[in-house]
């Protein structure tokens, strides 16, 4: 009876391994299957002496738009004395078929703007197709709707009255576990020299060519949570002690977040940062696990996971 108690535990362990990984390949195909590519350049603007000086935020070329930051140089001396003034500029756009870096010169020319002294640094990935992200939103949609049958219990709202002022700081908790986790963290590493700290939920960061790939990591809390906090948390709370279904259900999460899991062993700094924020996402879970033993709702914990989602969000966006 033990053994075979043994091996239904290890069969809903290699499930949710399995789902990890569908649910990240899915998370992924936006990007892996665009011909779309976020394209960032970096640059010297020198303006011409009979040009206005006029620094454009946004402009377009060709019907392909550029997003552009405009910071002054006073103190850098110009390599070319006829142009009066110099900005360090950095661009943003999404590039389709190739030929951005043309159209940036272009609409600067017409700006009154030249980089022949400087040159362009470019820097590229790819950027989420619009018609996959909703591709991959509906397959979340379809894989909660399969687990919200296999899951016995946890959905309904009917005993959330009872929590009453409670409820407030469940829905806060993941958050606030993963904040304390990473500033802490943070004080003792420090962040990665020169590099951006992965992004906690280990999707894709490439967004800024498809807003609607922020809706991502906020509709993919369902299945994560139906599954997590739903259907293992049924299975391995009735046969594991509780402490050791904590500890499972957050490592079968982490491992759910392969950015971060790879980041660990890449090495240097950024090693030591992901390090830390993958101590975020494991308290993250943990926090929701608990919310789930303290309420019985699974609708909860979708919106406490949501919170901290939004959290991280806007952390990526304010850096």
């Amino acid at each position: 009876m033990r053994s075979r108690s043994v091996l239904t535990t290890g069969g809903s362990i290699a499930a949710a391994v399995v789902f990890s990984l569908v649910l990240q390949a899915i998370g992924l195909l936006p990007v892996v299957l665009s011909d779309q590519y976020d394209v960032a350049y970096r640059f010297t603007a020198y303006a011409e002496s009979d040009a206005p000086q006029t620094t454009p935020s946004r402009f377009e070329v060709e019907g392909q738009g550029f997003e552009c930051q405009w910071s002054g140089l006073p103190n850098q001396p110009l390599a070319r004395n006829a142009y009066p003034s110099a900005y360090d500029v950095r661009c943003n756009t999404v590039d389709a078929d190739g030929q951005g870096l043309r159209r940036l010169e272009v609409g600067l020319k017409r700006s009154g703007w030249d980089t022949a002294s400087s040159g362009i640094e470019m820097d590229m990935q790819r950027s989420a197709s619009a018609g996959w992200v909703l591709l991959s939103i509906s397959a979340f949609i379809l894989m909660t709707l399969v687990l919200v049958r296999a899951t016995s219990e946890g959905w309904r709202w009917g005993g959330l009255p009872r929590l009453g002022w409670r409820v407030a700081p469940l829905l806060l908790a993941p958050l606030s576990s993963a904040a304390a986790v990473v500033f802490i963290g943070s004080l003792l590493v420090g962040p990665a020299p020169g590099e951006a700290a992965p992004l906690a939920g280990g999707m894709a960061s490439s967004t800024a060519g498809v807003p609607l790939f922020y809706l991502m990591p906020l509709v993919a809390v369902l299945p994560e949570e139906a599954m997590f906090r739903g259907w293992l948390h049924e299975r391995l709370f009735k046969r594991l002690p509780a402490w050791l279904a904590y500890l499972v259900i957050a490592e079968l999460f982490l491992l759910l977040h392969l950015g971060l899991v790879a980041a660990m062993f890449s090495g240097g700094a950024s090693a030591a940062v992901a390090v830390v924020q993958a101590a975020g996402v494991f308290c993250i879970s943990l926090a929701l696990t608990w919310v789930r033993r303290r309420s019985g709702s699974l609708g909860l914990c979708v919106l406490a996971h949501a919170i901290s989602n939004l959290g991280a969000m806007a952390m990526v966006l304010a850096g």
